[in-house]
């Protein structure tokens, strides 16, 4: 009888970061009992399988075994492991030995695009080296020559900064010629050397970039080199945005004898450990030696192809950890959404060594899984949610100016931070391999990143569990303040939750947020009104075909109609209602003509002309389902209601210390929507300039919705407040 080793790591929050106290126990490997379940297994893995040797002594991630029944229903497993795993931030599932989905990507006829990484600068990107490269740009412009695209041999960017100072030592252009030494340099500047050519193509790249700067005195390139120096110091300079170039175009057997010659460049015929690779990598990324690889990420499986089986005859298309089945299983939050490529989609990684994917978290702070087909090793770091506000001070600390030139750096995902710095600032940090077969979990809000030791295949969704629901919540409360897009409709999820929902864990994290948004919203309703009854205009409730659909549209009334403007909300009584129907009734027959002409326009392509930000509907009324409105100033989507402007009226928000100030301004092309949110923040001068009001669910409507999901959830015990951290 075989004898499993159970892993139990007690406390992990109280942790060092260098140190997990682990109580292990033997639990023999006897039959389970009818009708129960295992608990969550965290094995210890024999020395020939361990997870990591991190040269920087980070602690392992757990790992974890999930029997057969168990690996059966994905987000139930993940959510048994969770509060274990999630002070990680990520771990790695094993699955058993019987799951072998069958490679389905053919080797030559999988064709796919790259992109052109600069290791080198994914963390300092300014050092003597970038100081003599913008140098010599600038003496090359002057001879018309630009270094755009970079100069390459056999797919490897040539390090100009090292050329010139090993040609300089080894005496100069005319001496390494007539010695016939430019396969040496090619070995010196690790190129490379194809044969007998990389050393002719090395001499003609330094002919052409390097020889007339190098024919400068001292003097001259000294006076353009502090020139270049004091260009950089002045408050107005700007570097080039820092970001990806494009590679070529492989299939998976050209890819991977890249890689091999990469590898036999760095490592020459050594067989390097992990933690060789890692501190290579590191020194590469830290260092001033010019270095590239590719990285065939973000490939859309639904152009591409995924490497799990998709034909339905196929038991492995139909299982729950395909990742093409994984965001629609009952359990996800996803199923409420239409599929979104690279979200509910899943993505292909073919990585080579040392392709980085660097620090971030997921969109809408959302799970992922990566599930590795085939290859070599990818090393992972990771910060638990816990932790994030302090990597994120830490980057700040470390990289202040490039953080001045972009605030919004770490969205970009192009710069990476060693994992020892942040050890080093109190930061949790963990790490594994991932191997064939692993499947890597980060939690939401879980910082992570990464790099290749070598060629794989990866393949990688994000998925959202009940759990997820607060921290969904806090990803939009950030993205506007940070005025980024979004990709899921909250709102709209959580009505679809208390219309359709019966899963308990969903039922349970769903009540009180929605409860939450339904009396903000309410408030917001009440506060615009309150902003209009200001002007000489009219607040008019008018109901369309669909009983889901309400508009709030304001009409003129001149002064000698007399009076103050009549006002009439979501929330007035019948007996308010009913004073004000006799005088309605006669404005009727022109009210309704202004309200069609309105709408109309409202819901037509041609008036809003945004491609982000359109009511996404063309020709006439849409269905109140289908329209997607986004608001022009914090770029949140609105489900519940939205403020429409004026015609051509732009609204500009501009930062004042802690509060925005508010704008509006004429643009032939401006998205004239807005969110309540925003329009509450503003002067009653600026919603002057607010037209009408769309409402998509009425206050009725959103008491009912409440109602009924208070009903679903009445049995039921409360998620703990901790379980909420802070939304409520």
């Amino acid at each position: 009888m075989e004898e499993v080793i159970v892993q139990h790591v007690s406390d992990v929050g109280e942790m060092d970061c260098r140190n997990v106290s682990k109580k292990a126990k033997l639990v023999a490997s006897k039959a389970e009992e009818p009708h129960m379940s295992p608990s969550p297994t965290l094995q210890v893995p024999s020395s020939s399988e361990k997870c990591t040797t991190s040269y920087y002594d980070i602690i392992d991630c757990p790992i974890y075994y999930p029997s057969l029944e168990e690996f059966g229903n994905p987000l139930k497993y993940i959510a048994s492991i969770r509060h274990e795993a999630e002070k990680f931030g990520i771990c790695v599932i094993r699955p058993p030995d019987m799951w072998k989905p069958k490679q389905v990507l053919d080797r030559y006829n999988f064709l796919f695009s790259t992109r052109l990484e600069r290791t080198h600068q994914l963390f300092k990107r300014q050092n003597e080296a970038t100081i003599f490269i913008e140098t010599l740009k600038v003496h090359l412009q002057k001879e018309g020559i630009f270094l755009d695209p970079w100069p390459m041999i056999g797919e490897k960017e040539v390090d100009l900064h090292l050329l010139y100072s090993v040609v300089k030592e080894f005496g100069g252009l005319q001496t390494i010629s007539d010695n016939e030494c430019w396969n040496g340099v090619a070995r010196q500047v690790e190129v490379p050397l194809l044969g007998f050519h990389a050393g002719k193509k090395l001499c003609a790249v330094y002919i052409k970039y390097l020889l007339s700067f190098s024919m400068l005195s001292d003097a001259e390139r000294k006076e353009m080199t502090n020139s270049v120096r004091l260009a950089r110091s002045h408050p107005t300079h700007a570097d080039d945005p820092f970001g990806f170039g494009q590679g070529a175009t492989h299939n998976m057997d050209s890819f991977e004898r890249l890689d091999k010659e990469w590898t036999k460049i760095v490592f020459e015929d050594s067989n390097p450990s992990s933690a060789d690779i890692e501190k290579k990598y590191w020194d590469i990324v830290q260092g001033n030696k010019h270095f590239n690889v590719f990285y065939g990420s973000d490939l859309d499986t639904s152009v591409y192809g995924s490497g799990f089986p998709t034909d339905p005859d196929d038991i492995y298309s139909r299982f729950g950890f395909n990742l093409n089945v994984l965001p629609g299983v009952p359990e996800s939050m996803l199923k409420y959404m239409k599929a979104i490529s690279g979200i509910s989609m899943p993505w292909l990684y073919m990585g080579m060594l040392f392709s980085s994917f660097c620090w971030h978290v997921e969109d809408n702070f959302l799970y992922s899984i990566n599930y590795m087909h085939f290859g070599v090793g990818k090393r992972w770091y990771g910060v638990p949610s816990s932790d994030a506000h302090k990597l994120e001070a830490v980057y700040h600390k470390y990289l202040p100016q490039e953080f001045k030139r972009n605030p919004l750096l770490l969205h970009d995902i192009v710069t990476q931070l060693p994992p020892d710095i942040l050890v080093k600032e109190g930061v949790k940090v963990t790490t594994c391999v991932q191997r064939p077969r692993d499947y890597v979990v980060t939690f939401p809000q879980s910082y992570h990143a990464g790099y290749s030791e070598g060629f794989n295949c990866c393949e990688a969704v994000n998925f959202a569990a009940a759990d997820w629901l607060p921290f969904g919540v806090r990803a939009s409360m950030s993205y506007r303040l940070e005025k980024r897009p979004v990709t899921l409709d909250q709102e709209k999820m959580l009505c679809e939750v208390a219309r359709n929902e019966t899963n308990e864990d969903v039922l349970r994290y769903s009540y009180p947020l929605f409860k939450q948004l339904v009396q903000r919203e309410k408030r917001l309703r009440q506060r615009i009104a309150a902003k209009l009854r200001l002007g000489t205009r009219k607040l008019e409730v008018v109901m369309e075909q669909s009983p889901e659909l309400f508009k709030l549209v304001k009409e003129e009334t001149s002064d000698d109609e007399g009076g103050e403007a009549d006002v009439f909300t979501m929330s007035d009584s019948e007996g308010e209602k009913v004073k004000r129907r006799s005088r309605r009734l006669q404005q009727k027959c022109v009210l309704e003509e202004n309200i069609k002409k309105r709408t109309s326009r409202m819901f037509s392509l041609s008036s809003i002309t945004s491609t982000s930000n359109t009511i996404a509907r063309s020709g006439g009324m849409a269905s109140t389902n289908e329209v997607l409105i986004t608001c022009a100033s914090c770029c949140r989507i609105c489900h519940f209601s939205a403020a429409v402007f004026k015609e051509n009226m732009h609204i500009k928000a501009h930062r004042r210390g802690d509060l925005n100030r508010y704008d509006v301004e004429e643009d032939e092309n401006a998205n004239r929507l807005c969110c309540l949110d925003c329009c509450d923040a503003m002067d009653a001068a600026v919603c002057d300039n607010i037209e009408f009001v769309v409402v998509r669910e009425s206050e009725v409507e959103l008491e009912t919705l409440l109602d009924h999901l208070a009903s679903k959830v009445s049995h039921l015990p409360p998620i703990p407040p901790q379980e909420l951290y802070g939304i409520i």
